[in-house]
């Protein structure tokens, strides 16, 4: 029983780890894939930027690993997403804001009425 017991909490052990891997690969995936996404909508966008195609390239074997739920493939890109989010910062450095500030300090395209509901709650 005592073997038993053992066996079934290292698998649980294991399930636990590769359900934390997975899950931080799906988070880290969802939020490059809505970076790179943003990068082709700007007007400066270079799609033969090399540090992009870097990205993207990453970008694409974490999500492939992920798909396949293949968790050492998973362990080791995890180890680049401090290289891919140095990558969205130096693209992000290269393209300036599209935001315009109306004449009140609004962006545009925002709703004053939420922002009369945020700071009415706040007050």
């Amino acid at each position: 029983m005592i073997k038993e017991a053992k066996e079934s909490q290292e698998k649980d052990e294991e399930y636990k780890s590769n359900t934390e891997l997975l899950n931080w690969a799906q988070t880290y995936c969802c939020t490059f894939e809505k970076r790179i996404e943003e990068f082709k909508k700007h007007k400066d966008f270079n799609e033969n930027d090399e540090g992009f195609k870097k990205l993207v390239e990453l970008y694409q074997e974490l999500k492939e690993a992920t798909d396949k739920k293949d968790y050492p493939v998973i362990k080791k890109q995890l180890n680049k997403v401090e290289e891919m989010m140095k990558l969205v910062n130096e693209l992000a450095s290269k393209m300036p804001s599209q935001e315009k500030k109306d004449d009140e300090g609004y962006a545009s395209g925002q709703d004053e009425d939420t922002l009369d509901v945020f700071f009415g709650a706040q007050l």
